[in-house]
Formats: C-alpha cells, structure tokens, sequence
C-alpha cells in the first residue's frame, strides 16, 4: 500500500511537460495575434493618411495663368496643356459672368479648377482654364472659330485682364 500512496502522489513528469509546450504554444499565438492586429492598424492607418493627402491635392491644387507676350496670348493652367493664341488671330474678346460648361474630353476638373479640352452646344468643341469659384470669365474667340474661356485668381483680375487684351486688339 505504500507503493500506491507514492505512485498517487507521484507527478508525471512527461505529461507535465506537455501542460507546459501547451501554456508555451498558447502564449506565442496571443503574441502572434497581437503583432498581426497590430499591422493591420498600422496599415489601415497609413492608407487613410495616403487617401488624406489625395484628396488635400485635389482640393487644394490647381492655378490658372495668362499673359500677353509680346503679340501672344499664353494660358496655362495645372495638370493641363497651355495654349498660345497669336493676337492677330484673335477675332473677339468679351468678357462675361456666365458661360455654358460643356462636358470635359480631355483635361482636369478638380475642386479649385477645370482646365482642359471640353465640348458644347455653343462652342463646340474649347479650350477652358477656369477657376471654380471666381464668376467672371474672358471668352476669346479667334478667326478659325476657335474658343478659350479662362479666367484669373479674382473677378477684379480677370476684368482687368480682360481690358487689357482688348486693348491689343484695337
């Protein structure tokens, strides 16, 4: 009967030492789970801060330019092709507080801006470099029926602007 005593109170040793890989096993998934969690925040928190500053440059991108260089008229605008304009070319310049958008062809059309080839009833098929939210616009018309309608930074600008290329023509 002793011998049984000691056999009950007698500790597997291989059995415990399974109890043990297990609590280790168990252990290292918890880690691994965590790091997993952990990687996916960090990726999710960096496509969020990739997508924030898409659309920053959407929304906060986009000039539009014109000059008068010696006889030429030079309108540029971002993410688009300029255009020149020989003066001598030019059949009319009016300026005006609304125009018919069209749909775009070829171009940009950001929240500061739309530039690029666009089409319509009135103008067939034109050049446009406009600011979104400046309602004056110079609509130049040349001789092979040709149409740009842009406008600059503010109303004052592109009236201003306007004056001047009328100017040249006369």
């Amino acid at each position: 009967m002793i011998n049984n005593r000691k056999e009950s109170n007698f500790i597997d040793i291989e059995n415990c030492a399974e109890d043990i890989d297990c609590e280790k096993n168990t252990n290292g998934k918890n880690k691994a789970n965590k790091n997993i969690k952990a990687g996916k925040i960090i990726l999710w928190t960096v496509c969020a801060a990739i997508f924030l500053c898409i659309v920053l440059v959407l929304l906060l991108v986009g000039d539009v330019h014109a000059t008068i260089d010696g006889d030429t008229l030079k309108i540029k605008a971002t993410l688009t092709q300029s255009s020149k304009i020989s003066i001598s070319d030019i059949e009319s310049v009016n300026c005006v507080s609304s125009y018919s958008g069209g749909n775009k062809e070829l171009g940009s059309d950001l929240y500061r801006i739309s530039a690029g080839t666009f089409n319509n009833d009135d103008y067939g098929r034109f050049k446009l470099y406009v600011y979104n939210d400046v309602y004056k616009y110079i609509i130049v018309k040349t001789k092979v029926n040709s149409y740009y309608v842009f406008n600059l930074k503010s109303e004052n600008e592109t009236i201003a602007f306007a004056s001047a290329l009328q100017a040249r023509l006369t």
